[in-house]
């Protein structure tokens, strides 16, 4: 998240989209996608994931729209 904050700071709006949507999403998807954490995840419960999830994907929609 620090290098997407930076990248969202120096105006690299495409990277940070980049950084949420390729490399922080997909870590963090297990639960919403499949019901259990992936083996890939970083959160390794749902009641964590569920929290986490949807702030991600706010994330993307609030850089997407600074793009």
């Amino acid at each position: 998240m620090n290098a997407v904050i930076a990248n969202i700071e120096a105006d690299n709006y495409a990277d940070a989209l980049g950084q949420l949507q390729n490399d922080i999403l997909g870590k963090t998807d297990g639960c919403a996608n499949s019901g259990s954490p992936d083996a890939n995840d970083w959160i390794k419960d749902c009641a964590s994931q569920n929290i986490i999830y949807p702030l991600i994907q706010d994330a993307i929609a609030a850089v997407q729209s600074l793009m």
